[in-house]
């Protein structure tokens, strides 16, 4: 099999696989491609930055659930067009696991966020 990739000559350059008919014609002169790629999962870094971990609709309600860190103040705001945000709910944490908050179904036509403040 190949890989093709289009190059200024007009036409064509092949990259073949070790496997392939052509490599053993060209015996090992064959252009090469080669690509190397792993996925590496990275523990989650503690950082001051707020991100919603969970979005979940039920029994009326739409629930989010965020990233918080003792003593900070958190604000949940919704918008419908991203630029004028509106105050529904105001916390401050009393320990370090994650923060929700459920509101009303209606709100799930608007954008949700969520803005950190250090008490």
């Amino acid at each position: 099999s190949s890989l093709h990739t289009a190059n200024h000559q007009g036409g064509f350059v092949n990259f073949f696989t070790k496997d392939s008919p052509e490599e053993q014609f060209f015996g090992g002169y064959a252009p090469r491609l080669e690509i190397n790629y792993s996925l590496i999962e990275e523990p989650p870094v503690a950082t001051g930055e707020v991100k919603i971990n969970t979005i979940q609709a039920h029994d009326g309600l739409i629930t989010i659930g965020w990233n918080q860190f003792k003593g900070s103040i958190y604000t949940i705001q919704t918008s419908v067009n991203g630029r004028e945000w509106v105050d529904v709910h105001k916390q401050t944490a009393d320990s370090s696991d994650d923060g929700l908050m459920s509101l009303p179904i209606d709100q799930k036509k608007k954008l949700l966020r969520v803005m950190k403040k250090d008490s």
